[in-house]
């Protein structure tokens, strides 16, 4: 999900978002993730973090991806009211 709306604000021509949700995925979640899963429960626990970090990767970009749509949608219709 994550590499779906990340894709899509590139298409949309917005790449600082999808830089941002690319980093904030990596450096945020994944290597904190696979750090402290590895820690914990070793090559098992590292798996497990990663699988982790992957579901909150999807939930962030659907977070991110559904307040941007929100707020096209709602500058599309004040746009559209104003002609």
């Amino acid at each position: 999900c994550s590499f779906l709306v990340a894709s899509s604000f590139n298409a949309m021509n917005k790449p600082m978002l999808s830089i941002m949700l690319n980093l904030a995925r990596v450096f945020g979640l994944f290597i904190p993730m696979a750090f402290f899963g590895s820690r914990i429960g070793g090559l098992a626990g590292l798996f497990v973090g990663l699988c982790l970090a992957s579901l909150g990767a999807g939930i962030l970009a659907m977070i991110v991806g559904d307040r941007f749509l929100k707020n096209l949608c709602s500058t599309a219709s004040v746009a559209a009211g104003n002609r």
